[in-house]
Order: structure tokens, then C-alpha cells, then sequence
């Protein structure tokens, strides 16, 4: 959770090129976020109920959907990431003055 949750920090620090990557990111960030919870919390059910068919199929579409739907997630994101650099702030061009001052040999 804490890995999903470190990359919702950018919603409200970092500017998105548009309102739908914006978008696509919050969403991918909250399923990787609350996912693995699900499987854990799905796990656990599923061990506690009566082995039935309905519990059974609930824990396959379960652990079956959830490391997909995963996977899409974290692509979005890498895409959304790359895609960012498109539209670079004007300040990431800038010359950094301070290693002038730094020591060196």
C-alpha cells in the first residue's frame, strides 16, 4: 500500500499535461494502491467461508483479475510517465548555479 500510495503524492505536487492523463493516473494509482489489499482481504474470506462454489468462485475471479488488472495499471503509469516529458516545465531547463560553490579537487 505504501508503493501505491507514493504515487498519488504527484496528484497534488506535479503538474499533469492534460486532465485525462491526470485522470488516468489517479485511477492507476488507487487500484495499485487498494489491490493487494482486495487479494489479501479476498484470501482471507475465502479461507473463513464454507468452501462452497460461490466462495471458490470468488476467489478465482479474485486472483485471477486482480494481478492483471494490476499489470495494466502499472503500464499506464510507466506510459503517463514518459508521455509527461512532452511537456517539460520551463525550470528544467535552467543552469543550477550551486555545484559552483561545492569543493572539489
Amino acid at each position: 500500500m505504501v508503493f501505491g500510495c507514493l504515487h498519488l503524492i504527484p496528484i497534488w505536487t506535479s503538474p499533469f499535461p492534460s486532465d485525462t492523463e491526470k485522470i488516468l493516473w489517479i485511477i492507476s494509482a488507487f487500484v495499485i494502491t487498494i489491490e493487494l489489499t482486495l487479494i489479501f482481504l479476498g484470501t482471507i474470506i475465502w479461507l473463513k467461508c464454507i468452501v462452497d462454489t460461490i466462495s471458490f468462485l470468488f476467489y478465482a475471479l479474485v486472483h485471477i483479475l486482480c494481478p492483471f488488472v494490476y499489470v495494466v495499471a502499472r503500464l499506464i503509469l510507466i506510459i503517463l510517465a514518459f508521455t509527461a516529458l512532452r511537456k517539460v516545465p520551463q525550470g528544467a531547463y535552467q543552469i543550477i548555479t550551486w555545484p559552483t560553490s561545492l569543493p572539489h579537487v
